[in-house]
This record gives structure tokens, C-alpha cells and sequence, in this order.
């Protein structure tokens, strides 16, 4: 091959790798519940997703609860429809991780005050019933459930904390290769630090097709423990620990989400995949050379 069909196709697999690197991820949300005490009282609710009437309405319906749901989209927005709320993250909002990384994330909280759940109140719990679609990776992308300390009206981007349990493809630590897990991993923006928790390799049960998320905390402590379960028909079994995390590190309140999430590739990734690809075929082509003389 001569240097310039070389540079050619070293250029053509680096438009490739940024094409295909991130990858939209569209989930089907079974239910999602909220429960805790905020400055008005008790507040529960549970949301099956069966009116047809995506948020910002609520379990309700428009007529009741027009601006029940904050959601964080472009257009267009959730979807609802037989019985599931379907988030895509294609359509989410450019952001980023406490370390910097660049992140689209389409997610949807309960809105206004009556979304902030005491540090100084009774028990919180959070849980969202999931489809099961296929993360193939090579970045981190998913979605699940999340504590966030975010003022009302102001946007996640002003949260100093997120507590995340979520399905992801993940490209793994010192303890856990790259693969598809249920990953517990609280963000701290003051540090700049993600933690993960605890994690899992994601093992579906022969027949089952959705997978239940958990958060809560007792009353009385800030540790918010996760749990995990599979099951089929909004309904799961026979839940897994993921340990716990403090919360309330910032503030005195948390609000719940539910969320989809791509990572953005940087393009010095794009590059240093290229520039890899070009060495192994350079030491190939001298292997090669080496065993023909």
C-alpha cells in the first residue's frame, strides 16, 4: 500500500471509531416510584406509565398534573406508549461527569419543591423497573435511577452529588475487566471524583426481561443502600445487594431520576485507537518482511 491510500485509510477508520464510538441507548421504564418527606409533608408516588400522556405529566394525567415531571431532553421528548415511558439519550443534554468527561443524558424527576426529600425526615426510596436492551459498549453508556442534590429549576448541572445505580456497559477498574454491569457509583463535583460502590456483571435469568433498580435510606442515617433484581411483568424477585453510600454530603435534600446516558469520545480516543491500529500493522508487515528472509 502506498503512503497515501496509508494515510487515507488511517483517516477513513478514525472517522469510523468517532462515528460508532458513542452509542445511543433507548430504554422502555416498566414503573417508577418515589417516596420520602419533604418541606409540605409526606410525598409518595408510583408511576406506571399506562395513560399515554408522557411526562411532564404525571401518574395523573395532563388534566391534573400538566408540570408534574421535570424532564431533561431536546426534542423530541419521552415517549409513552404500552405502558412504558421510553427514554433515548440521542435526544438528550450535552453535560458532564465529576471528572470531566463529556456526557448526552435525557432524564426525567418529579418536579418543583415537592421533589426534595429531607436529610432531617423519614425513610426515602426510589426504585425504577427497566427493560433489558444490549449495551455493546467500547465507552461507558446506560441508564438507571439517581439521588441528585440539585436545586428545583435549576438543571442537573448544578448538582455537587449524584448517588447512580445504573445498567451500564462499563469499561471496568482494576478489579473488573470491561462488560455489561449494574454498577452503584456516587459523583462528587466538589472533588471531582467518581467512586464506584459496587458492581455486578449483568446475569439475566433464563425467561425474565427486565430488571428492578433500588435506592432508599431508613430514616435517621444518610446511607443509601442499592439493591438489584430481575423479573418480567413490572414485577422482580429475590433482590441483590450493592452496599451503601452516604448522601446529603452538600445539601439537606436529594430529588430522584431516572435516566439514559451516552459518553461523548474524546478525539484523542479516536486518535490513539488509529495510531494503534497503524502500529500492529506496521509490526505485522515486519513480521512479515522477517520471516520471508
Amino acid at each position: 500500500m502506498n503512503t497515501y491510500n496509508r494515510i487515507a485509510s488511517i483517516v477513513c477508520l478514525a472517522a469510523t471509531l468517532w462515528s460508532s464510538s458513542s452509542s445511543a441507548v433507548q430504554v422502555s421504564i416498566d414503573s417508577f416510584s418515589v417516596s420520602g418527606t419533604n418541606s409540605t409533608g409526606t410525598f409518595s408516588f408510583t408511576d406506571t406509565f399506562s395513560d399515554g400522556t408522557p411526562p411532564p405529566c404525571g401518574p395523573a394525567g395532563c388534566a391534573t398534573q400538566p408540570t408534574f415531571y421535570g424532564v431533561t431532553s431536546t426534542n423530541p421528548l419521552p415517549t409513552e406508549t404500552g405502558g412504558f415511558l421510553v427514554l433515548d439519550s440521542s435526544n438528550g443534554i450535552s453535560g458532564t461527569t465529576a471528572n470531566g468527561g463529556a456526557r448526552i443524558n435525557e432524564s426525567v424527576q418529579v418536579s418543583g419543591t415537592k421533589s426534595q426529600l429531607l436529610a432531617t425526615g423519614g425513610a426515602i426510596a426510589m426504585s425504577g423497573v427497566f427493560t433489558l436492551p444490549v449495551l455493546s459498549g467500547p465507552l461507558n453508556e446506560g441508564y438507571g435511577i439517581r439521588f441528585i442534590d440539585a436545586p428545583p429549576g435549576s438543571g442537573s448541572g448544578s448538582a455537587q452529588e449524584f448517588l447512580e445505580l445504573n445498567v451500564q456497559w462499563w469499561t471496568g477498574n482494576a478489579t473488573n475487566s470491561a462488560g455489561w454491569y449494574i454498577r452503584y457509583l456516587v459523583q462528587d463535583f466538589v472533588s471531582d471524583a467518581i467512586t464506584t460502590i459496587d458492581a455486578d456483571l449483568v446475569s439475566i435469568p433464563q425467561g425474565l426481561d427486565e430488571i428492578c433498580l433500588s435506592l432508599d435510606r431508613a430514616a435517621g442515617s444518610n446511607q443509601f443502600a442499592a439493591s438489584y433484581g430481575y423479573g418480567t411483568g413490572g414485577a422482580c424477585s429475590g433482590m441483590t445487594s450493592l452496599g451503601s453510600a452516604q448522601g446529603f454530603l452538600y445539601a439537606d435534600y436529594v430529588r430522584g431520576q431516572v435516566h439514559a446516558f451516552e459518553t461523548v469520545p474524546e478525539p484523542n480516543t479516536v486518535l490513539l485507537i488509529a495510531g494503534g491500529v497503524v502500529l500492529l500493522s506496521i509490526a505485522r508487515k515486519r513480521r512479515s518482511l522477517t520471516g520471508a528472509i
